[in-house]
Parts: C-alpha cells; sequence; structure tokens
C-alpha cells in the first residue's frame, strides 16, 4: 500500500522565493535634470560629464564597488557644470555623488563610463510593469538582465499601476535600483495622475522627452501622454533632435505602439510604402493603432519624421504582447517596429511575459534574427524572450534564466556559482564576478568550471578581491558552473522536506536544500507510479537567503512515492525518501475490540420499552 505524502495547504512564502525589495522614494530630478538614474550619461575615459542641477556644485564623485573618483570641475555656465573624467576610471556604471556647500545627492547608477565608442550595441527592451502587483515579475525580470549583461537597456513605461500609490513607486525603485545595466525609461499611461500631468514621474525620472547619444547610436524617447499618442509639440522636437544625428544609428523610443497588435491576427508584419501619403492606406486598412488613429494628422507627421530622418529601430510596449513590423520605404531602407512582451500581471490568456535582446551596428543595421526567440519567428508569436510559462499555463513557472552564489561576500575562501538556463537561446558575455578576502592568493585556490570556458580578471579594492569573469557564454538547456576553493568539502548537503499541496491534478512538492560546505549545486525529484521512477512535469528553483536552496516539483499524481537526490559543488550527495516505521521486535496482541451496541439499536430498544409500558399502564386503567 503506498503510502501518501503529507499535505501542506500552506507553505511560508519566504520558504518558496525570495520576496521583491522596496527602496525609498528620492526625488532625484527635482535638483538634478541630467544625469539621472533614468538617463545615465555615456561618456569616454579622459571625457567630459555634463551636469545640469539647480544645486552650486562645487564636487563631483563617481563611484561603485570596484573604484571611486574624483572628477575635477572644469568649468560651469547656464547650460550646466563639466566635470573631468580621469583617464585610468574603469569603464563601468556608476553612481554620481554630487556636493554643493550645504547639501549633497547620490544618484545610482547615473554614469555610463566606456573606453571606446561601441561598434555594436546589445540592447534588452522591456517594460510595462506596473508595480505593486507584478513586483515578482519585475524582480525576476531585474536578476536575468544582470546576468545576461546586455550593453543597454531601455524600459518602455508603464512603471506603476497608480502613481498616487507610495509602495508603487517603492517596489518599482527597490528593483530598478538593483540594475547594473545603464536602463534609458519612457513614459507609460500609468504614470500620469492625469491627461499631461505626471508630476510625480517627473520629480523622480525626470523629463518625458529626451535625447542621447551614445557614439554613433542616438536614442529619443517620447511621451504617449495618457491617452496613447503624440503630441505635435514633441514630434517636431523630435524632428528638430533627429536632424542633428545624421548618419548615427537611430532609435526612437514611446509607449504606445504606433501599428495595431490585429497586424499579427491578420498575419501582416511587412509594410512597402512609395510615398508618405501611403500613411493615408495604412489608415483606411487598420494598421495603425487606434489611439494614434484617432488623431491621423499626429500620426502621420510622426511616421514621416520616422522615414525621413531614417530611424531604423523603434520601440514600444503598452499592448501586452510582442509585436513585430517592418517597413521598407522608397529607398529600400528598412524601419522595424519592435513591441517586447510586457512583465505585467494582466496579459492575454496562453501569452508570455518576456523582454527583447537587440543587436544593432554603427552601421545602420538591426540584425533581423535578435528580433526574435530561438525556434519562433519575426512573425511566429509568442516571440519574446520568455520570462514565464505564460498567462494561465500549468504547470507554470516565472524565471527560466536561475542562477545563484554561495558564500560571495568577500568574507569566504569558498565561493560558488551556478546558472541554469533552460530556454532555446545562448547567452554570451554573462556578468559573473567573485567576492574574496585578500588574505589568500589566487594561485592558492581550486577552479571549478563546467559547462562553459572563460576567463577572469583580478581587482583587489577596499579590502576585498574580485574576480571578474570574462568571455563566458551560457549555452540553451544547459548548465555552468564556476568555483573557487581553498579546502576540502566532503560533508554531503542536507534535505528537509518543506511539504506539498494539491493543485489540480498536480502534487506541488517543496524541498529545502542546505550544505555546510561548497554549497547545494542541485537536486534530482522523481515520483513512483507502478514499477517506474518519472520526472516532474515540471521542477523550479528559487535560491533564498544563506545559501538556501528552495526546489518545487509539479508531480501529477496524488499520493505517489516521492524520492530527492541533492548534490553539492563537491559531488558529495544525499537522499530523501518518505520515512516508513518499521517494527523494532515482538509486538502484542492487542486486545480484541468489543462488539459496541449501535446507537441506533440502543434508542429503538429504549422506544419500545416505552412504549410497552405504556400500553401496560392503558390496559390496567381500563380494567
Amino acid at each position: 500500500m503506498k503510502k501518501p505524502i503529507i499535505i501542506l495547504l500552506i507553505l511560508p512564502l519566504v520558504l518558496v522565493s525570495a520576496q521583491p525589495p522596496s527602496a525609498n522614494i528620492v526625488f532625484y530630478a527635482e535638483k538634478v535634470s541630467y544625469p539621472l538614474p533614468s538617463i545615465p550619461e555615456p561618456v569616454l575615459q579622459g571625457g567630459v560629464l555634463k551636469v545640469i542641477s539647480s544645486l552650486q556644485i562645487s564636487k563631483a564623485k563617481i563611484h561603485n564597488e570596484l573604484g571611486s573618483y574624483d572628477l575635477p570641475l572644469l568649468s560651469k555656465n547656464s547650460s550646466g557644470f563639466f566635470f573631468s573624467v580621469p583617464k585610468d576610471v574603469r569603464p563601468g556604471l556608476y553612481n554620481l555623488l554630487l556636493s554643493s556647500e550645504s547639501e549633497s545627492i547620490e544618484e545610482p547608477h547615473s554614469v555610463w563610463v566606456m573606453s571606446s565608442w561601441p561598434k555594436m550595441l546589445r540592447l534588452l527592451a522591456f517594460g510595462d510593469v506596473k508595480t505593486p502587483t507584478a513586483a515578482p515579475n519585475f524582480f525576476e525580470a531585474v536578476k536575468e538582465i544582470n546576468l545576461i549583461n546586455p550593453d543597454v537597456a531601455i524600459f518602455l513605461g508603464d512603471l506603476v499601476e497608480t502613481p498616487s500609490i507610495s509602495s508603487a513607486w517603492k517596489l518599482f525603485l527597490g528593483s530598478y535600483n538593483l540594475l547594473e545595466v545603464p536602463t534609458y525609461v519612457v513614459i507609460g499611461n500609468h504614470e500620469y495622475e492625469t491627461r499631461g500631468k505626471a508630476d510625480i514621474y517627473r520629480s523622480i525620472f525626470g523629463p518625458w522627452n529626451y535625447s542621447v547619444s551614445i557614439g554613433n547610436f542616438f536614442i529619443v524617447v517620447l511621451p504617449t501622454d495618457e491617452d496613447g499618442w503624440i503630441r505635435e509639440e514633441y514630434i517636431r522636437w523630435a524632428d528638430e533632435v533627429l536632424s542633428t544625428a545624421e548618419g548615427k544609428f537611430k532609435i526612437l523610443a514611446f509607449h504606445h505602439p504606433l501599428f495595431s497588435p490585429e497586424l499579427k491576427e491578420r498575419g501582416i508584419y511587412e509594410v512597402n510604402v512609395s510615398s508618405i501619403d501611403d500613411f493615408d492606406r495604412l489608415l483606411s486598412d487598420k494598421y495603425i493603432y487606434g489611439s494614434f488613429a484617432d488623431h491621423p494628422k499626429e500620426a502621420k507627421m510622426l511616421f514621416s519624421v520616422i522615414i525621413n530622418r531614417d530611424v531604423r529601430l523603434i520601440l514600444s510596449e503598452h499592448i501586452h504582447t510582442d509585436l513585430n513590423v517592418m517597413v521598407r520605404d522608397w529607398n529600400g531602407k528598412m524601419h522595424y517596429f519592435i513591441s517586447p512582451a510586457a512583465i505585467a500581471y494582466d496579459i492575454r490568456q496562453n501569452d508570455i511575459r518576456g523582454f527583447k535582446l537587440l543587436r544593432i551596428y554603427d552601421n545602420g543595421t538591426v540584425d533581423l534574427r535578435s528580433t526574435y526567440y530561438d525556434g519562433t519567428g519575426f512573425a511566429k508569436y509568442p516571440n519574446s524572450i520568455p520570462l514565464d510559462s505564460g498567462e494561465g499555463v500549468e504547470p507554470y513557472k516565472l524565471g527560466f534564466l536561475k542562477y545563484f552564489y554561495i558564500n560571495n561576500d568577500g568574507k569566504h575562501h569558498d565561493v560558488s556559482f551556478e546558472a541554469i538556463n533552460e530556454l532555446k537561446e545562448e547567452f554570451c558575455d554573462i556578468k559573473v564576478v567573485f567576492r574574496l578576502p585578500q588574505d589568500v592568493q589566487i594561485s592558492s585556490y581550486r577552479m571549478l568550471m563546467e559547462g562553459t570556458k572563460g576567463n577572469y580578471e583580478v581587482i583587489d579594492y577596499n579590502g576585498t578581491r574580485f574576480v571578474i569573469f570574462k568571455n563566458l557564454c551560457l549555452p540553451a538547456n544547459s548548465a555552468v558552473s564556476i568555483g573557487f576553493y581553498t579546502s576540502d568539502d566532503k560533508v554531503p548537503p542536507v534535505i528537509k522536506f518543506l511539504g506539498a499541496e494539491e493543485h489540480g491534478k498536480w502534487t506541488i512538492v517543496r524541498f529545502s536544500v542546505q550544505d555546510s560546505g561548497w554549497g547545494p549545486k542541485n537536486m534530482s525529484i522523481s515520483y513512483k507510479i507502478g514499477d517506474r521512477w518519472e520526472k516532474p512535469d515540471l521542477v523550479d528553483m528559487s535560491p533564498i537567503e544563506n545559501g538556501t536552496i528552495v526546489y518545487s516539483a509539479w508531480i501529477p499524481a496524488k499520493g505517489a512515492d516521492i524520492r530527492a537526490v541533492a548534490y553539492d559543488f563537491a559531488g558529495n550527495s544525499a537522499t530523501w525518501k518518505p520515512a516508513v516505521p518499521q517494527p523494532t521486535g515482538p509486538q502484542p496482541t492487542p486486545p480484541a475490540e468489543q462488539p459496541q451496541t449501535p446507537y441506533t439499536v440502543i434508542m429503538i430498544a429504549v422506544l419500545a420499552v416505552v412504549i410497552f409500558l405504556t400500553l401496560l399502564v392503558i390496559i390496567r386503567r381500563r380494567k
């Protein structure tokens, strides 16, 4: 007889996944107009950093965990303050600390230092979060983006559900501030208090429209307001700034898309135009998204600017589904209108959450292959890189790029890293950084590297030895393991059964794994049907604090036997099976149970006696 597994209907969430972080709301843009955490400034080593601020700035410093640099003030005038960036600044993303005589302000991730201007950019496009509800989705997206390590990211609007809810901003900033990638933010309709009014957004994130030059790449951001179209004043402004970027790869980003998502249902993905007047045909044939179609003059003006100024990449969001449209103009040039899947909670049934990782070149080329996820196509949907299984899809999983560090705090000599890629896409130049004490030379460590090849650079700073891995690839459907060790580990991991819950046809079982040595690495879970051991329909992994990993398995059976085997980085293993009590010796014969008179029988007997006595009394009285 099969022993049923224990059913626990409620499990503490902290044992399943880390909670989305929260951060204090800081109104950066009330005192600084540029740069901002939402508009980082690109600058070369030995270049000049421009700061626009209402503060009378006397000092500026940039810093991150790898270094800190004072920026000498070169000059100041009505257009801003100009600081010299030292030639020995390490390329990377920096916090900016600005000080006046009376106050100071620190902006996270606001300065992007490069050694030279890029010829190619890996641009990650994502958006539509709407915290607080979708905060877990956003947190997962940020973690994955940090691993993928793109050159730059653009967030395409709808940061919060409602701007008047402070917890929404706190949860958005909590994850956003963890991004280790230069990220440019677009305002969405949910950031507006009313039409034409987004004061809270402006105070935190700054202007609704702006432009940024990254060498031969030029980004222009525009607002579509609360009602989903771009006003003429912004289109004219965009035309003017784009005119100054002749010969550059131009990117235009705004929240509402110009083209309708109905095109993908109609199988339309390529549009040919022989003149700007062809836009009238696109309107009449319902190619244009509703909020833009309601304002045909401005929509046509925008389209004209895109074609005439040779904007090659147009990024939008809002529709909560991915959409790819390519427009070929009369000169044979291609213009790519790309909308990635949303991160939000309210998406269509069976649609996925996700993002796009685009490769663009300063000669005007968009790598067409990068506009869709492996195994799909430019017009084969869904074609974003998946963040989850899909809305309403079961078994459900959030996050197909999972990774964790063990003891990576600068205090331990045994540090491990594991990344699991369950996607069909390979990711190269992933970011992996170890933090070690400085009291042991690197040559004294044993190194583990499985599933990839690469090299590393060592930097000592502020009491910590940083090992920065380079040229690492995470192949599709694979895992990568890396470790630095000075001691042996012969102690097996420890498995704890956290319980289970029934969910439809599935039983979801959960285990935690801990290891006192190099750390837990992975776990194999199986269940028994008849004489066969089978794999679960889905296994999810969630790293939590203190080097503990929680595994959840979706088993399509009730009361099945479960087996779990955990492995650590040293190759030690531990097995969990349900405990079945065994007799330890002769067992006393239990006393025979005495037959119990059923309650109903007793009541009938009592009633019969009462009736008999009553009849007896009646007969005697008649006598």
